[in-house]
This record gives C-alpha cells, sequence and structure tokens, in this order.
C-alpha cells in the first residue's frame, strides 16, 4: 500500500468469515450470496470483509487490489491447514484468521482448558501449524488474528462468557510468539457493552433508560442466532472499522519484521501434524477433498464409488436446534445401521487418511472407518456426537493405510448405530 501497489488479502474462517462477503469474480462460491454483497443505503455492503476492502481501495485505490475468501460454514482451522497451498496464494500480502468462534475450550466436567490444554487440542495445533507455514513463505505475509468472541453459550458459560471460557487467551499467546496481529472484538466492545445492568433482560435496559449508546454495543444489539453471528445491519459495520483501523494501523506505522526464525523454532506441530517421510505434505500441501465450495475448482469432490443406504444431499437444516431452516450444505447421509459407502482415495502405496464428517448435538451415530483389500489399514470409530450445540465440520485422527503401488486405496464407512451421520471431506497425505 505504501509503495502503491496492489494487494492480495485472503480471509480463512468459518460462518462469520463466510458471511464477511467477497468480490464478485468468486461466484457462486457461499461468500458470495447477494445478502452479503449487495449494498446497502449508504452505498456499502453488507458483509463485514467486503466493507473493509471496500474502505481500503477507496483510501489506497488500485484497480488490481484482491479479497480472497475462503473461509467455510462450520469448519474448523483443522479443514485447511493440510492443504494451506490451496486455499492461500503464494502472493498473498495479508492473511486473516477468524476461527475464534469455532473453538470451545471446556473440559469434560465443565472447566475451562488451560491454555496449554488447548494448544495441544487438534484446533491450537492446526492453528499453530497455519501460522508456522504461513512463516516459511519467502515472502511471508502479514497474519491477522480476528477473533469474534462468544459473548452466551448456555451449555458452556450459562450466561455471559467469561474471557477464561474462550480461545482468546490461547490466540494471545500464538500472536505473541509469532508476532502477528491479533482484533478481538471482546477487548475493542466490552468497556461499552458491558456495565452493571447487563444482567437484565435487553428489553428492562431499554425501558429502564440504559444510555442508547451502551445499548449499541451490546452483543445483542450486533448478533443474531443467540450471539454466534454478527447480523447484517450492525454487528458487519462494527466489524469493518476495527477491520479497517488494522490496516490502516499498519500502513502508518512500519515495524520491522522480528518473528522467530522457522528454521529453528520449535512448537506442537513438531509432533503433532508431521509424520515421518510425510512432512511437507501434512503442512500444507495434501490433496484435499470436499463437497462444500471448490473456490473455482481449486478443491474437488471426494470420489464415491458405492453408496448403499447413503444418499447426497445439497441442502440441509442450519442448526440442530433451534427451527429448521435450509442451507446448502452438500454431502453424504446415512440413517440406517449398516449403511455402506466406498470412497476412492485417488491414491496408492503408503498414505495417510483423514475423514471429515459433520459432528452435531443431535446425532448419536457411529461409522466404522476401515480399508478395502487390497489396501490395509487398522479399522477405527467415528461418532457424529457432540455435546456443543452447534453443528461443526471436524476431521478424524489420521489414518495410516497401504495399498499395492498400482491400486489406489478405497475406504469404507459403515454405519453402526441408529442416528444420522454425514460425510463431507477428505485429505489425502
Amino acid at each position: 500500500l505504501r509503495g502503491g501497489e496492489p494487494i492480495t488479502f485472503v480471509a480463512l474462517g468459518a460462518s462469520n468469515t463466510v458471511r464477511g462477503g467477497c468480490q464478485q469474480w468468486q461466484s457462486p462460491s457461499k461468500c458470495s450470496t447477494p445478502k452479503y454483497c449487495d449494498l446497502t443505503e449508504d452505498g456499502n455492503p453488507h458483509g463485514w470483509l467486503l466493507q473493509a476492502f471496500t474502505a481500503i481501495n477507496r483510501t489506497w485505490p488500485h484497480p488490481q487490489h484482491r479479497l480472497v475468501n475462503h473461509a467455510m460454514m462450520a469448519t474448523g482451522p483443522e479443514a485447511f491447514v493440510r492443504c494451506l497451498n490451496k486455499y492461500v496464494p503464494v502472493e498473498a500480502d495479508a492473511v486473516l484468521l477468524s476461527f475464534a468462534d469455532m473453538c470451545a475450550p471446556i473440559r469434560d466436567d465443565k472447566q475451562p482448558e488451560t491454555v496449554e490444554e488447548t494448544a495441544r487440542a487438534s484446533y491450537g495445533v492446526a492453528l499453530e501449524a497455519i501460522i508456522r507455514r504461513l512463516n516459511q513463505q519467502a515472502d511471508p505475509p502479514a497474519i491477522l488474528f480476528f477473533n469474534v468472541f462468544l459473548w452466551t453459550n448456555f451449555w458452556h458459560c450459562r450466561g455471559l462468557c467469561h474471557f477464561s471460557q474462550s480461545c482468546d487467551p490461547y490466540l494471545g499467546e500464538l500472536a505473541h510468539f509469532y508476532h502477528a496481529s491479533r482484533v478481538g472484538m471482546r477487548e475493542a466492545l466490552w468497556h461499552e457493552a458491558h456495565d452493571e445492568a447487563h444482567e437484565l433482560p435487553r428489553e428492562t435496559r431499554i425501558s429502564t433508560g440504559s444510555p442508547a449508546h451502551t445499548r449499541r454495543y451490546e452483543w445483542e444489539g450486533w448478533t443474531i442466532e443467540g450471539g454466534r453471528h454478527l447480523d447484517l445491519g450492525n454487528g458487519d459495520k462494527l466489524a469493518a472499522e476495527l477491520l479497517f483501523y488494522w490496516a490502516r494501523r499498519v500502513y502508518e506505522h512500519a515495524v520491522p519484521r522480528a518473528a522467530p526464525d522457522m528454521r529453528v523454532v520449535g512448537w506442537l506441530s513438531e509432533g503433532g501434524l508431521r509424520s515421518k517421510g510425510a512432512a511437507s505434505r501434512a503442512e500444507g500441501a495434501a490433496s484435499c477433498f470436499s463437497f462444500d465450495d471448490n473456490f473455482g475448482g481449486l478443491v474437488a469432490a471426494p470420489r464415491v464409488v458405492a453408496a448403499r443406504g447413503w444418499r447426497y444431499v445439497e441442502l440441509d437444516s442450519a442448526s440442530a436446534v433451534g427451527p429448521e431452516r435450509l442451507k446448502r450444505k452438500p454431502g453424504y447421509k446415512a440413517s440406517k445401521v449398516d449403511a455402506v459407502l466406498e470412497v476412492d482415495t485417488l491414491s496408492s502405496g503408503p498414505h495417510q487418511v483423514s475423514v471429515g464428517f459433520l459432528r452435531t448435538y443431535s446425532s448419536q451415530a457411529v461409522v466404522r472407518l476401515s480399508c478395502l483389500a487390497p489396501c490395509r489399514c487398522v479399522p477405527s470409530s467415528l461418532s457424529a456426537h457432540s455435546d456443543a450445540t452447534t453443528s461443526t465440520t471436524v476431521f478424524s485422527s489420521a489414518l495410516a493405510v497401504e495399498s499395492p503401488a498400482s491400486k489406489n486405496c478405497h475406504i469404507e464407512l459403515r454405519l453402526l448405530s441408529e442416528g444420522v451421520f454425514k460425510f463431507n471431506g477428505l485429505q489425502i497425505f
């Protein structure tokens, strides 16, 4: 920006990032939906990413500025880390990571995880590996954690969530270690949004005369669905303002880059995502398949060979709890015991497989993941159940498989119990 050159701004995240919108060249990706990209009465688009990017282009104009939104609904960093080369173009100048609202760091005893426990979970290891991979590039991009705080969660917080019940503490540690930027909506709005009367119902606070400027910043005033998502009337503007402010500060205050030397630094992914003989593929160059957005052909759908008792769905319910609303959530579903799905990994010889599936509170389904001869592996079980009310896409632990050099390995998903199981992605590395 300082030299008048074009920038490529990349966003990875979950549903709140999808709702940030994108440029029309990304159509028909979900982020290009008209409700995120059409213009409001003041001439700004609804999506917060697109609003901020429009402001950047207006302040430092260039016809080749490019916004790349590769976020996916209800999907954490585990889905991106092994295929980062597909989701982040090498020419990226800035990468925004917005997965904070995808993390629920609560142990089975309902107590918050420690920062170390969050760091060693799959969420933390994957996010750290993304940072490491980006910093290893010859010309590393600026990295920004954009944290959308989950202000309330019935199952975990029983009211307003405390700072320790979010992923923000871990993200702060990660940002500090790798010299990345961090913008948190909780820090930015807490003192404006919180007062002694905040525990009262919103209607009571309004009727008793709470200042209008304070009510504007209460989370009920700029979120929907119980605080899970930014609304498209106020929350989008707040997020866009915070993002643009970060861009302006980076532009105005040049600071020499002093990130740790990636050749010698050690962190969790040293023993987490890396595997012997496949370190580089595990950290960004694997083969990834998804039924979700293909982002202009970057990501292909898994190759299903046979489906007995499984059916492909394009539209699915938007939430596991509350009124049923259909959204585009493609994948293969099964609900009858012994339903079998056969999938070609399109790889031979020794490799590893990770299966993407929907985890939800409403299902107790379990499937058996195994290999079909002559491919060999140790079978495992995958459970679709989650204690969280939000349905999310997760990826299974790596399954080591081996097949003859001339034969692709085929895996099988067999439903073992009643309930709905949904297969929606595959990673080969």
